[in-house]
């Protein structure tokens, strides 16, 4: 029968240093916050270690520029006064960069998106488009 040494923490949580790291959007979720906006719930996992992070971003005027951020690290094209459809379909399986900071709380520590970072200098932005479900990729 396999046995281990218990560490008391049944909730331990991986997390990395702060620092720059790649990310994978694995989930994008539409939901409403508290205040009623429209938003999406990001689950992000950092890479390597494959650690989750969650951010959101809320649809209001005031966090519009979080949005651009976000996108503008995924490589999409933003430009002002440009209005973008945003479907959590073309979010999810895409890549960027983002600064991660650690939170402790109740002695846990998590991480926080610090800032997402603008994709590096490439020849054009990727148009933002759905990605291909993987229930309708027959083999990989």
């Amino acid at each position: 029968m396999p046995k281990y040494t218990s560490t008391g923490d049944a909730g331990g949580a991986l997390f990395v240093d702060p620092g720059e790291y790649e990310f994978i959007v694995h989930e994008a979720e539409e939901q409403l916050s508290k205040a009623g906006n429209e938003m999406i719930k990001l689950t992000l996992r950092i890479q390597p270690q494959n650690t989750t992070v969650f951010d959101y971003l809320v649809f209001s005027e005031k966090n519009a520029w979080k949005i651009d951020s976000f996108l503008a690290s995924l490589g999409g094209e933003i430009a002002e006064g440009k209005e973008i459809d945003v479907q959590p379909a073309m979010l999810k399986g895409r890549s960027g960069r983002a600064q991660f900071t650690t939170e402790e709380y109740e002695g846990r520590k998590s991480n926080k998106v610090g800032a997402y970072l603008q994709a590096g200098d490439a020849a054009e932005p990727e148009p933002l488009t759905p990605q291909p479900e993987e229930a309708t990729i027959p083999f990989k």
